[in-house]
C-alpha cells in the first residue's frame, strides 16, 4: 500500500561531450565506469595527470599529480546508487 503514495525518483539527465567531459561541480555521469572513462578523457584533453586517492563503487577521489597543483575532484553516487555526480 505504501508504494502507491511513493514519489517516483526521476533519473538525472546524463548528457555531455565525450571528447571534453566536464569535471565541474554537479556534473553527472551514468555510472562509475562512465565517470572513470570521462575523467581519463578530461585529463588527456587538458594534458595533466592525476593520482587516485580513493575509489570504490560509490566514490571516486583524485588529485593532480603535478607538484604544487591544487586540482582535486570528488564524485559519489546519487540516491539511485548508480549515477555518479561530481561533488567538488
Amino acid at each position: 500500500m505504501g508504494g502507491e503514495d511513493a514519489i517516483p525518483v526521476k533519473d538525472p539527465e546524463v548528457a555531455y561531450d565525450s571528447n571534453d567531459p566536464p569535471m565541474t561541480e554537479n556534473s553527472v555521469y551514468e555510472n562509475i565506469v562512465q565517470f572513470r572513462l570521462a575523467i581519463a578523457q578530461h585529463a588527456i584533453k587538458h594534458e595533466f595527470e592525476y593520482n587516485i586517492v580513493k575509489t570504490n563503487p560509490g566514490r571516486f577521489i583524485a588529485k593532480c599529480a603535478a607538484e604544487g597543483c591544487g586540482w582535486r575532484i570528488h564524485a559519489s553516487t546519487m540516491q539511485d546508487g548508480v549515477t555518479m555526480q561530481v561533488i567538488t
